[in-house]
């Protein structure tokens, strides 16, 4: 498989992401959180897909970047912050609104996948650089490590339901049976690109970038 088709994915699974932002409005709003910090420059892609509110991410590792991104939410008066990536663009709008609602009774609130990780992510208060301390990033115990500090941080936490993100190609096939039975309204650009993979397709992808 080239990468043109990779890529394709990629930015359809953005496509729905922003419009998963989008339905959330008026009782939410989305901001995107995105690197490199040109990303939107000039007449670019990004820029053409989503015109709304956005930050530069900051911060080293992914744990950082996704701290630094609730502090920006923060900053701009938000109580209430969840951060998803863009590897879960069949996430039902009731799965965060859900996380929303979480969030009126508990610190923190976490969506985890089902490979160990997370792909979703909120919080109600500022909340301490330890929650990710000794998370090694891609591993399977991340969500567990999490929980952990949490934990350790005495801070109110609840769980979502777990979600099959998109790592590799058994995820990406996953994906697609599960958009084979959903309404077609759900993930319409991703539903149009995964057509296009064989069993026969390489297919890579690293962390989620949070927005």
């Amino acid at each position: 498989m080239g990468a043109p088709l990779t890529l394709q994915l990629y930015r359809a699974m953005l496509r729905d992401c922003f419009a998963l932002g989008r339905a959330l409005a008026p009782d939410a709003a989305t901001a995107a959180c995105y690197t490199p910090a040109d990303a939107f420059a000039g007449e670019s892609e990004l820029g053409a897909q989503w015109s709304g509110a956005r930050w530069p991410q900051r911060g080293g590792d992914l744990g950082a970047r996704m701290l630094n991104a609730l502090r920006d939410v923060r900053a701009q008066g938000f109580e209430r912050a969840i951060i998803i990536g863009s590897d879960a663009p069949d996430l039902p709008l009731d799965y965060l609104r859900a996380a929303f609602a979480l969030l009126r009774e508990n610190d923190v609130v976490v969506g985890p996948s089902l490979d160990g990780g997370f792909v979703l992510i909120g919080a109600a208060r500022p909340v301490p650089d330890a929650i990710f301390d000794g998370i090694i990033w891609s591993r399977a115990d991340v969500c567990a490590r999490l929980q952990r500090n949490l934990r350790a941080q005495n801070l109110k936490f609840a769980r979502l339901e777990s979600w099959r993100d998109v790592d590799e190609l058994a995820d990406l096939q996953a994906l697609r049976e599960r958009l084979q039975n959903a309404d077609a309204s759900v993930a319409r650009a991703t539903r149009e690109v995964v057509g296009q993979f064989s069993s026969n397709d390489a297919f890579f992808t690293r962390e989620a970038q949070p927005f």
